[in-house]
């Protein structure tokens, strides 16, 4: 090991070898991180949209059953009113 530190061939090794590997791992490193923001963000995306569309449905499944009652309520308001000729219409 102190042949090949201490010969020019040794250290012209090591020169290239950090030349090589100082600009690939900087390289590597910036593209994980700007891939690991991409996909967070993609997946945060995600979510919202399926938090929006779930919102959406059950909006609309509550609201059907809100109109179903107000209609169901009306029938019993006429249903429980004194007036015979109406009684007899629903029935």
């Amino acid at each position: 090991m102190k042949q090949i530190m201490g010969s020019f061939k040794g250290k012209l090794y090591i020169l290239f070898a950090l030349i090589l590997l100082v600009p690939a791992l900087s390289v590597g490193s910036l593209s994980y991180f700007s891939a690991k923001d991409a996909i967070r963000e993609e997946i945060l995306y995600s979510a919202n949209e399926s938090v929006g569309i779930l919102n959406k449905l059950i909006d609309q499944t509550i609201s059907e059953k809100v109109h179903d009652i107000g209609i169901f309520s009306k029938e019993i308001e006429i249903l429980e009113q004194p007036e015979e000729p109406v009684r007899e219409k629903l029935q």
